[in-house]
């Protein structure tokens, strides 16, 4: 299999990045300096392997040969340096490399391509390395003053740093960069959006601070760099909205399953009295729809429970969402491992929410080597926890690992080795934290030992990927 490293990595030797630039400063110039001098190395090697090809060949070179010959006797480092400048990335450093390769195909010149590899791509890794550590870092820092921040303009400072640390989309850096950076302008938004919520609560406009403070506590955007339970408060804080009527519905606080139902009639007596209130049908609406999926799980339908549990628009508004949660997620852990046809190995604890519980699965199943309970655990965590919203890439990158590892098991208990083996190179190419590269790694090395036909027919097969599939979970019964 061909080393190549990302193309990222490479890239970033022609990026000027406006973060940690001052902490990473020394380290960039000698890095720099070593590239060329490796680059400098590498024009003398081509000159040498020329002179000796222009020797050995006499008079008997084709023009052509020739003149590409003495090209690249004067234009090889030229040639590699504006591949390492272009922006282009590895794919345009290893262009360059193996056409002066194929020039001057000698062990020196092929040693040194090699080094100048290796040295971009550590270069490159310091640099991100750099990038993420400081983004981390501000972003934090940004979040504590948000939430201290008494009037708008406390906010300033910290928008204009975290906005300096963009980049342009048009940058080639890593994916680890790209999502730390996307990260940064999430939380920029997110602070202009609690500007407007100070400014609103300050100058005495509850009502619209209370909307702002609302729909930053559905935006799943903002998660998890910023506690959703912040947002809660700062809604609990500002006290009952007066212009509605929702001061007359029955209150669900510290309400359990068991009361759904004399909540239900509370209500609908309520509505009697009130017949056009649009907040009133929708508590009303909302208590009958977490009546009907106890019904589910009592008759076993866990599958249509589960997609109520995780409709972020089963309600009629986002207040009775809110409202309803506690009860909808208490409703949840009683089928969720039934749901995820785990519950002998994977138990419940007391006073676990459907999110601790999935998390906690999810890494007991890792260490375990269960991975078909990893993918059904993180899927299910993807739809409690994000709802109809968007899902984080690493999320979807761990699934899309984890799912094609198990594809590599399967192709294996069927003897399809090929297949396993573009599998497991799925696997590795992603770039999640939690995914199973060691495994592949191991399930690739046995392939090539006990089945090195295969292997080597795969690995000279181009990939063709399939068409994404989901994640399954357990059949709706």
């Amino acid at each position: 299999m061909k080393a190549l490293f990302p193309w990222a990595l490479v890239a970033a030797l022609a990026v000027s990045v406006p973060v940690a630039r001052a902490a990473d400063e020394k380290t960039t110039a000698a890095a720099t300096e070593t590239t060329d001098d490796l680059v400098a190395q590498l024009d003398a090697a081509v000159r040498a392997a020329v002179k000796q090809q222009q020797k050995d060949a006499g008079t008997g070179a084709s023009p052509d040969r020739a003149r590409e010959m003495q090209y690249y006797v004067t234009q090889a480092g030229a040639t590699v340096r504006r591949a390492l400048s272009s922006g282009g990335g590895v794919s345009n450093l290893q262009d360059a490399l193996n056409q002066v390769q194929s020039v001057a195909p000698s062990e020196d010149v092929q040693k040194l391509c090699a080094k100048i590899l290796a040295t971009a791509q550590a270069q490159a890794e310091a640099r991100d390395k750099a990038v993420i550590d400081q983004a981390t870092a501000q972003v934090d820092a940004a979040m504590k003053a948000t939430f201290a921040a008494k009037e708008p303009k406390d906010l300033d400072d910290q928008i204009i740093q975290l906005s300096n640390l963009s980049l342009s989309r048009d940058y080639n850096n890593s994916q680890a960069v790209q999502r730390k950076v996307e990260q940064a302008r999430s939380a920029v938004t997110f602070m202009c959006r609690w500007q407007d919520y100070l400014a609103n609560k300050n100058n005495g406009n509850i009502d619209a601070a209370r909307t702002v403070l609302q729909r930053l506590s559905q935006d799943t955007s903002s998660y998890p760099f910023v506690p959703r339970s912040e947002i809660l408060q700062r809604i609990d804080a500002l006290g009952v909205d007066k212009s509605s009527v929702t001061d007359q519905l029955p209150s669900l606080k510290g309400k359990k399953l068991a009361d759904v139902e004399a909540l239900r009639r509370e209500t609908v007596e309520l509505k009697y009295k009130n017949t056009s209130n649009q907040q009133i049908e929708s508590r009303l609406r909302a208590l009958q729809q977490l009546a009907d999926a106890q019904q589910q799980v009592a008759a076993g339908l866990y599958g249509q429970a589960f997609s109520y549990c995780t409709n972020a628009n089963r309600y009629g508004g986002m207040e009775a969402q809110q409202d309803m949660l506690p009860l909808t997620m208490e409703l949840l852990m009683t089928f969720l491992p039934q749901y995820l046809e785990i519950e002998a190995a994977y138990p419940t604890k007391p006073d676990e929410t459907p999110v601790v519980y999935l998390q906690r699965v999810n890494t007991e199943s890792r260490a375990k080597g269960d991975w078909k309970t990893t993918s059904k655990a993180l899927e299910a965590y993807r739809q409690v926890a994000f709802g109809n919203g968007q899902t984080p890439a690493w999320i979807t990158g761990d699934a899309q690992a984890i799912m094609a590892f198990i594809q590599g098991q399967n192709y294996e208990s069927a003897g399809m080795y090929r297949e396993a083996v573009a599998a497991y190179k799925r696997v590795i190419a992603q770039t999640g934290d939690n995914i199973p590269i060691e495994e592949a790694k191991k399930r690739l090395e046995t392939i090539r030992k006990e089945h090195p036909q295969d292997a080597e027919a795969a690995e000279k097969t181009p990939e063709t990927r399939p068409y994404p599939v989901a994640v399954p979970y357990p059949v709706v019964r």
